[in-house]
């Protein structure tokens, strides 16, 4: 995966995201505590039990951790980066509110 852009430097987590992690920990919380009780039905050794219940929190985090980078880029994505390609198309009623003259001025603004 590429690495994040310049822009990701002090932002936010969106709310929604918040909220869909918090859920999604929620529920993986419980599939743990069944995982667990599953593991001591069938008789596994302790020592087992603790390394599949490592790994499984291990997953859970690079998973959730994947979640929340590919949310935060698509929602930041949409605000940086966007406006940012609509301005060659709408340079004329921009330019003329901001004083540009013409296409290579808005690359500039953008490229600033």
């Amino acid at each position: 995966m590429k690495p994040l852009p310049r822009y990701f430097d002090g932002i936010r987590v969106p709310k929604y995201v918040f909220i869909q992690s918090l859920v999604m920990l929620m529920l993986l919380s419980g599939v743990h505590v069944g995982l667990i009780l599953l593991l001591y039905r069938i008789n596994v050794d302790p020592i087992v039990l603790v390394h599949v219940v490592l790994l499984y929190w291990v997953a859970v985090a690079i998973g959730l951790s994947l979640y929340i980078q590919r949310q935060m880029r698509k929602f930041y994505e949409v605000l940086c980066i966007r406006p940012s390609r609509l301005l060659p198309h709408h340079g004329r009623e921009i330019g003329l509110a901001v004083g540009v003259q013409g296409p290579e001025d808005i690359r500039l603004a953008v490229k600033v």
